[in-house]
């Protein structure tokens, strides 16, 4: 761990009069600030319990304040950070490229919620792994925005009550129970900020990325229970499913289909759209 210490132009840290060698500190923060921002951040409610992701964000810090930012690829990542042998190709194996989207989501979840009053911030730029380091008048003052996280990260998700499309009318609590499993599971999705609305097709104006809908079915002792993913910006279809289940311990079907339907979602959140 790196003992925060005051800044002087003279230390080995690879900037230079405060700023780094090759923009990654563009504000030209003092090293025992991005220390001292950095341990708060690890140590936060977001990051405590990742250690691997803690990891990576560490050593690729601490890679650009003794200025060998430059040496930031993803084969010494891999090699550093994830322990891989010297035969490692990342073209293979995408565990850093994997591993970049999961840590770019949880910074902007970090800097939209425990994080936002932090005036300091650190992002990646997708596609790399040099952090940039910068305060967030030092953003805006450069038009980058005020929040960190609204680049990409943290989307926007409401989830409607599922449509009963049977004559059961106790099927509607099915259809309730099972929407409420699928909320309670998607508040555990980092890259997810998670919206209540009350019904599908209620014309509520709700400012959500994406709306969650479906519909539940019985056909003999049989459930079919459908799901689409909606981005709300164009009203197109970016994910569907079906699911089929033997209608033998309600409960458990809904515990089943919430984690498949959320399972789906996990992967389309933090690996396609981060």
């Amino acid at each position: 761990m790196i003992t925060a210490t005051p800044y002087t132009s003279t230390q080995n840290t690879g900037i230079a009069d405060g700023k780094a060698q090759d923009g990654s500190n563009p504000g030209g923060l003092p090293r025992h600030a991005v220390t001292s921002h950095l341990d708060k951040v690890l140590s936060s409610s977001t990051f405590i319990r990742s250690k691997r992701l803690g990891r990576f964000l560490r050593f690729t810090v601490e890679q650009c304040l003794d200025g060998r930012q430059n040496s930031l690829k993803e084969y010494l990542v891999g090699v550093e950070v994830f322990n891989k042998m010297e035969s490692f190709d990342p073209r293979i194996d995408s565990i850093v490229r994997v591993e970049a989207r999961r840590l770019r989501s949880k910074l902007d979840r970090y800097y939209q919620t425990e994080g936002q009053e932090d005036q300091i911030v650190i992002q990646f730029r997708k596609g790399s792994y040099v952090p940039t380091l910068m305060t967030r008048e030092q953003m805006r003052s450069l038009g980058l925005g005020d929040e960190a996280g609204a680049r990409s990260g943290l989307k926007s998700i409401a989830v409607a009550r599922l449509a009963n499309l049977g004559v059961e009318p106790e099927h509607s609590y099915f259809c309730s129970g099972l929407t409420d499993d699928l909320i309670s599971a998607l508040t555990k999705v980092p890259a997810l900020r998670i919206v209540a609305r009350s019904s599908p097709g209620s014309g509520e104006e709700t400012k959500v990325d994406f709306l969650l809908e479906g519909s539940v079915r019985k056909q003999g002792e049989r459930l079919r229970i459908s799901a689409q993913l909606i981005e709300t910006a164009n009203s197109t279809y970016v994910w569907s499913e079906t699911y089929e289940r033997d209608l033998s311990d309600v409960f458990a079907v809904q515990d089943d289909i919430s984690k498949a339907i959320v399972s789906a979602l996990r992967k389309e959140f933090l690996i396609n759209r981060t």
